[in-house]
């Protein structure tokens, strides 16, 4: 396990926050990773976390669309 990324270090690595991460995961935006057969943590290797990294370069403008929703749900889904 100590080749394996838990949540707080992949989302480290891609610069986002762990909430932010556990969102693009259940949004389908990012795959969802294997778990951790005792505890449950999910778990990425190096290649996975470094694929992570490149799925969401490539899917940057579902990225940004998913941010725009939120922004605009919390501002009362008008954007004013």
């Amino acid at each position: 396990m100590n080749n394996s990324f838990t949540k707080a270090q992949a989302a480290e690595a891609l610069g986002i926050s762990t909430s932010t991460l556990l969102r693009y995961i259940r949004r389908g935006v990012l795959p969802e990773p294997r778990r951790h057969p005792v505890n449950g943590w999910r778990l990425w290797s190096r290649e996975e976390a470094e694929a992570l990294a490149v799925h969401l370069r490539v899917n940057s403008s579902r990225v940004n669309a998913t941010q725009d929703e939120e922004a605009s749900a919390n501002m009362g889904g008008d954007g004013e």
